[in-house]
């Protein structure tokens, strides 16, 4: 089971939900997965750090590190601060 620290990068709630796909390495099919996790937002994946990383990789199916590697967390804080 797929353990992802909300406290850490919060809940989503009621906020709108970000366009996922602008964060390179994030397709539509990707964007999907996410949402249905609960990760709808820039925000939210800007604060993670590498345990949560991991968790949201295995819960997506990806190839090992491929969000640390394509640092989603990082185009995230870009794309959430513009």
């Amino acid at each position: 089971m797929v353990k992802i620290n909300w406290a850490q990068i919060g809940e989503a709630g009621d906020r709108k939900s970000d366009n996922l796909t602008k964060i390179k390495g994030v397709d539509a099919k990707i964007e999907k997965k996410l949402k249905v996790l609960g990760i709808r937002t820039f925000d939210q994946i800007s604060k993670m750090d590498k345990d949560t990383e991991d968790a949201v990789n295995e819960a997506l199916g990806l190839m090992p590190d491929r969000v640390s590697k394509m640092l989603w967390a990082q185009q995230a804080l870009s794309l959430r601060d513009s």
